[in-house]
């Protein structure tokens, strides 16, 4: 048993001086690349919704429905997505 928990010891210590010497040489990517759809399934106000996270952007559908709202990341990273919500709230407003 000892032995056994000596060796546990060692390959961890032996781990963690690797991953450290890859994070020094800049080796270590911090998130996984996204390559293809993930669709992931949440609730809002009790009614099922699919989120999609894909290469081009972010789709939200309704459970069941194939037509949502899209958001291409061009159009998130450069602030166009925000600029658009801020329009539509204030011509809802001048209604």
């Amino acid at each position: 048993m000892g032995l056994a928990l000596e060796n546990l010891r060692e390959s961890a210590a032996h781990r963690a001086r690797r991953i450290e010497t890859k994070r020094a040489a800049g080796e270590i990517a911090m998130a996984t690349r996204l390559q293809k759809p993930l669709k992931r399934e949440i609730m809002v106000k009790r009614q099922p919704y699919i989120v999609t996270l894909s290469p081009d952007g972010l789709k939200v559908t309704k459970k069941g429905l194939r037509k949502g709202q899209e958001l291409k990341w061009t159009d998130f990273v450069s602030g166009q997505a925000a600029l658009a919500v801020a329009l539509n709230a204030s011509l809802a407003r001048a209604r």
